[in-house]
């Protein structure tokens, strides 16, 4: 049994410790600025350029943000900072006192991504005119004459809800717009509509598999196999064979969510590729900053003919080394750039275009490069 005095004494030491490494990453890198160390970006991106302090009070900010960018010792400070959030306070990881966490730690060593629950908490729009949106793109695909496979793949959260913490602040917008959205989504009459969520609950029931990465916010590859064996089925039937399907054993990634905690740690994950004899690899040319394009020949086997464009996210990259087997002639268009003609562009000259985009995004792009403008740029694209 502790006494009160050991008690105070250790409660005491921990508050030294704390206060010591808080000094530490508080002073540290000044000093080293100080000394002539710059830092390198930690979070894979440019450094915050710095304009001048024309700008009022947000200069401030953006000079704070340029000061933060190169300071010495930054990446042992977002890991310092990470493992005291965790390991001194029980607390989800956040570099930085008032920051919030961008990750949230689930049962079974499962990180979770916070904006799919915050972006459920603040959507874009209503479900109705997302849903709307999405049913006005793929009509005008399916009335020009063009195949269409319309596709959301489900937040990690959505299909591994059981892993998430009983409790947490936006439990019950998230369950509230889950549920609206998926009910709009089953009941939906958009063209090409495949229900991916229901054959990703249905293969995890039937294997207990998580179809996951559970340091990651994307499928791992069994479960993007899953979208990519409907798709296919969905556009050629009978050419999917699961005697293509290879596991070529165990490999070690460390995934986005783990670097989202400051404390990047490898893991494991088992693959399965996509092996069809008689279809060689002509070419794979990135077009441009969003769109890449992949050309096959083949001798004895079935792809699909024509050109294919796939309109896609992170998730569809994640697939890609599934997909690329079965078709011609197909191009990743990746719509997040500035130029919504740069996808109706891509669509209009396309035989079969699928829509591939992850839930927490579909609110974003329906009002966003995916949005009105977009609209009458493929009406006026498949007019032409």
């Amino acid at each position: 049994m502790h006494t009160r005095h050991e008690r105070t004494t250790g409660s005491t030491v921990v508050r030294k410790v704390v206060a010591a490494a808080t000094a530490m990453l508080l002073f540290a890198p000044g000093v080293a600025w100080v000394a002539g160390a710059r830092g390198r970006p930690a979070d894979n991106k440019a450094p915050v350029a710095f304009s001048g302090f024309d700008h009022g009070w947000s200069s401030l900010s953006a000079f704070g943000k340029y000061l933060g960018d190169r300071l010495p010792l930054r990446s042992p400070a977002i890991r310092s900072d990470g493992w005291i959030d965790e390991h001194v306070f029980r607390e989800d990881p956040a570099f930085g006192g008032s920051a919030s966490p961008e990750v949230m730690r689930g049962a079974k060593n499962q990180l979770f991504f916070r904006e799919d629950f915050t972006r459920s908490c603040r959507p874009w729009n209503t479900v109705a005119a997302d849903m709307s949106s999405l049913s006005r793109i793929a009509t005008l695909i399916a009335d020009s004459g063009r195949d269409i496979v319309t596709m959301v793949a489900p937040n990690k959260s959505t299909v591994l809800s059981d892993y998430l913490p009983k409790r947490f602040p936006e439990r019950e917008c998230w369950e509230t717009y889950r549920d609206e959205l998926w009910a709009a989504l089953d009941t939906s009459t958009i063209p090409g509509w495949l229900d991916v969520r229901s054959l990703l609950i249905n293969r995890r029931s039937a294997t207990n598999h998580p179809l996951y990465l559970s340091g990651d916010s994307h499928w791992d590859s069994e479960g993007s196999l899953v979208a990519v064996h409907a798709l296919i089925e969905t556009l050629a039937p009978g050419l999917f064979d699961d005697a293509e399907i290879v596991n070529t054993g165990m490999r070690t990634y460390t995934g986005d969510l783990s670097f989202l905690t400051g404390m990047p740690r490898p893991a494991r994950t088992e693959v399965l590729e996509v092996q069809r004899d008689g279809v060689g690899r002509v070419s794979g040319v990135e077009i441009g900053n969003y769109e890449t394009r992949w050309v096959n020949s083949t001798q004895s086997a079935k792809v699909i003919p024509g050109r294919t464009v796939i309109v896609g996210d992170s998730f569809a990259v994640r697939a890609l080394d599934q997909i690329v087997p079965y078709f011609e002639d197909l191009t990743l268009v990746i719509p997040y750039a500035e130029d919504p003609s740069i996808v109706s562009t891509a669509i209009a000259g396309a035989d079969h275009v699928v829509i591939l985009i992850v839930e927490r995004n579909l609110s974003f792009l329906m009002n966003g490069t995916l949005g009105p403008e977009f609209v009458d740029q493929l009406t006026a694209s498949l007019a032409g």
